[in-house]
Order: C-alpha cells, then structure tokens, then sequence
C-alpha cells in the first residue's frame, strides 16, 4: 500500500511540476505576443511622419534645368527598392513613385514601406496609388494617412505636373472634373505638362491589355485633347517602354521589384526624367539590380503582429492561461489514481449502474443515442491531461493558422491535421482503457499496446510539427 501511495506521491509532483512549467511557457509566450504587438503596431503605424505630396503648391519657380527621377511596382519588396533609390538619390530633384508599393494593402505594411524609404531617400518624394495600394476597402484612407492626396497637381520651375489615381483602372468623375479644372486654369502658365498614372491610357506591349479599358481612355483622351501635354508617365507594366497615345508621348517604367514582363532585360530599374532649358525631356532608364526580396522580419512583424489585433488579445489570453496554471491546486490524488497505469482498487459498492446498448435502435431513436454515446466519450476523455493539454494547443493553433498570411486551403489543411491528433488521442485513450480493463497488473503485451498507441499520437504530433514549420518557411520566402 505504501509502495502505491509513493507512486501516487510522485505522479502528483510529476503532474505538478509539468503544469508548473506549462503555466510559465505560456505566460512567457503571452508577453512576448503582447509585446511584438505593441511594438510592431507603434514602430509601423504609430510614429511615421506621412510623405505628403505638395498639392497646388509652385517649387523651385526660377528652375529651367532640372532631374526627376521616377520609379515604381515593388510590392513591399524592399530590397531592389533600397538598392533604386540608392541610385538616384543624391542626383535627382525629386522622386515620384506612380504606385504599387504594397503587397496587401495592411496598415502596418504601409508603416514598414515608409520607414524604409525614410531610410534611403534623400531628395523630395511623393506618389500615387497602384492598385496593390488600394487592395482593401479602407485602403485609400491609409493612404491618405501615409501619402496625403491620391490625385493632385504642382509645379516645379516652368513644369505642372500632375498625378492621377487610375489604381482601380477607371478615371471617376471627381478625377475628371479635377483634370479638366487644373488644365483650363493652370496650363497656360508653364511652358510643359507632365501627368502621372498608374494604369496608362494603353498598353504598348503586344498583345497586352495591361490599361484602361477603352471607354475610360477615350474619356481621357477628350479631356486633354485641347492641351500641350508633353509626357504621360506611367507604372503597372512591369516593363520599360517608350511610345505614344493620341500623339502624346508615354513612357511605361520599369519594375523596381515586382514581376518582370520584359523578356530582354531582368533587372529592376527606374527612369531619370531631364527637364532642359531648351523646353525637351530627355529619358533614360536606369538598371540597378537583377536582385529582390523583403526584409523577412520586418515584413511578417508588419504584416502580421502588426495588424492582428487579435493576435494582442491571443497573448492576454495566455498570460490569464499560464498564470492560472501556476497558481492552481494540486490535481486530486483520486483523479491521478484514475490516470495511472495501475488503477486504484475498485469497491464493487461504488460501482454505478451502466447503460448497455440493449437491442438494436434504428431511426430517430439511434441518431439520439449515438448523441449520447459521444457526448459521453467527449466527456470522458476531456478528464484525460494529454488530451487536455492537445485541446489548448489547438485552441491557439487553429485561429493562428487564419491569423497569418496563409492561403485559405493551407490554413484549412493545418485544422484538419490537428483534428486529427484529437481523433488519434480519443483512439488511444480507448486502447488504455481497454488494456487497464483487460490486464490490471502489469503486462508486456499491455504496455505494448499502450506503446503503439502512444507512438501513434505522437506521429501526428510531428507531421503536424513539420506541416507548421513548411508553411511559416514557405511563407517567409515567398513573400
């Protein structure tokens, strides 16, 4: 009896001294959730001075010689966009992005981009939005809250340049009035006009469509036909090329990190824009680099702690967890009695009557019955401490699989797969208590059996592991 009551003795400090170390792992997991959070929401949302554009407002109005350098289509891919800006930073004027800076339009992305370019750039920079920028339905206010305006007009020496929101591939009625207004009212006062797009008026690749559909161009097109525009440039071609639209010249500027299209030249770029005295533009493309990529960190930090909020609130919610595991009372000596591998004696007066299945039930009569049955087994097995501590694990798992970046049929295969280690944890609870029911004493055929069972809820344990630790890699990489 004595021998039995110092092996009780030691499963209950064993017990204890697990959940001891379970309350501190998740507690500490807990903080540092609630940490990266806060840090991640402050550094890339909270603090960033935005880059606002200099909306009707006349800069440098005694230049005649001047550079402007002009970039775009990186999709967050900060790499070849720091190795571009690099380049022309300390010859051009100013810089002007035509759009597509975002990979998925998150606040806290938008955060990450500009604290990048606030590293690098060293001249005057303004944009317009792509349609990568524009991706969500409150996409525009962020940007307003990183760029300013989304379409806007300015003047640099004897040059009005104006910048247009065709993100969405149409020109909206509240652009075009904008476009005719400035024209008629400001055109006249400079020698040149420049204006800037996203999505151009056409596409002058081959067999390409990559512009605005052809209603949307026409309208366009009516609406400066009465002008001298000297240059339309614009971005989302994802290649340099030179040509012209309704007698206008347009130029489509390079990838500076997304997709190339052109099949002659891999390497990102941008375009130098040399505004001369004589009134012409001279432009040159610029190739810097056949390399991209994202700072990895910064961008899951960004992308994910820094827009989940729910992932904050998942934190506090294992700090609760873990320190209510660390204060909590010893397990009852009667229910780690009940879990061990030699049960306790059984007084045949405690036994309590059992429902069999007596006779077959078919209908509406087994459908309420095998409801029974499993609930009864749920209850069962959620007094089990393995399966207990599987159903926490999961608890946090499952949401995280739809809290990170996943594709919809990955995050779904990550929850089936830890179902699985439920329903093999059930199964293998069953075997136990069949060997326990069967061989009481010790048996090797028994601790056989409970073996293969246990070897079988740990198999799924590290498939699932592996399945984890892929998908996090394959979403670090590719994005």
């Amino acid at each position: 009896m004595k021998e039995s009551e110092t092996r009780m003795e030691r499963r209950v400090a064993r017990h204890r001294l697990l959940r001891r170390f379970a309350g501190a792992m998740l507690l500490l997991t807990g903080i540092v959730m609630c940490l990266a959070c806060y840090t991640a929401r402050t550094e890339f949302s909270t603090n960033l001075p935005p880059f606002l554009p200099p909306a009707g407002r006349e800069l440098q109005p005694e230049a005649i010689n001047f550079r402007m350098a002009a970039f775009g289509d990186f999709g967050a891919k900060v790499d070849s966009m720091e190795a571009v800006v690099r380049s022309f930073s300390g010859n051009a004027d100013f810089a002007i992005c035509t759009g597509d800076m975002m990979k998925f339009a998150l606040e806290a992305e938008y955060g990450h981009v500009v604290s990048e370019l606030r590293e690098e750039m060293k001249c005057p920079f303004w944009a317009m939005p792509g349609n990568h920028d524009l991706g969500l339905l409150n996409s525009l206010k962020t940007w307003h809250r990183f760029f300013g305006q989304d379409f806007y007009y300015w003047s640099y020496g004897d040059t009005l340049f104006i910048a247009l929101n065709t993100a969405t591939r149409k020109l909206p009625e509240e652009q075009r009035v904008f476009l005719k207004q400035t024209l008629s009212s400001q055109r006249e006062r400079y020698r040149r006009c420049v204006i800037f797009c996203h999505v151009p008026p056409v596409d002058l690749s081959p067999k390409a469509s990559h512009c605005l559909p052809a209603d949307e161009a026409e309208a366009f097109r009516e609406i400066i036909s009465g002008y001298k525009i000297d240059l339309i440039v614009s971005g989302h071609i994802h290649q340099y090329m030179e040509g012209s639209f309704d007698g206008i010249r347009l130029v489509h500027l390079p990838s500076s990190g997304q997709v190339i299209r052109d099949p002659d030249n891999r390497m990102f770029g941008y375009a130098t824009f040399d505004f001369k005295a004589d009134g012409t533009i001279q432009v040159k493309q610029v190739d810097v680099t056949a390399e991209t990529g994202r700072e990895r960190l910064e961008f899951f930090v960004s992308t994910v702690l820094g827009n989940k909020s729910s992932i904050f609130w998942a934190g506090l919610a294992l700090i609760v967890i873990g320190s209510i595991l660390l204060n909590q009372k010893n397990i009852a000596t009667a229910r780690i009695a009940r879990t061990g591998f030699c049960p306790s004696p059984i007084n045949p007066d405690e036994l309590q009557p059992v429902l069999l299945h007596s006779g077959k039930k078919t209908g509406i009569s087994h459908l309420w019955h095998a409801t029974c049955y499993t609930g009864s087994g749920l209850k069962a097995v959620v007094g089990e401490t393995a399966f207990r501590h599987e159903l926490l694990a999961g608890c946090l798992l499952v949401p995280a699989a739809w809290l990170f970046p996943f594709p919809v049929w990955q995050a779904l295969i990550l929850c089936l797969l830890w179902a699985g280690v439920l329903v093999i944890e059930i199964l293998n609870t069953a075997v136990e208590a069949v060997v326990d029911l069967v061989s009481p004493e010790y048996n090797p055929l028994a601790k056989k059996a409970k073996d293969l069972g246990s070897a079988a809820v740990g198999l799924c344990l590290a498939i699932n592991g592996i399945a984890w630790v892929l998908a996090i890699w394959q979403l670090l990489v590719s994005r």
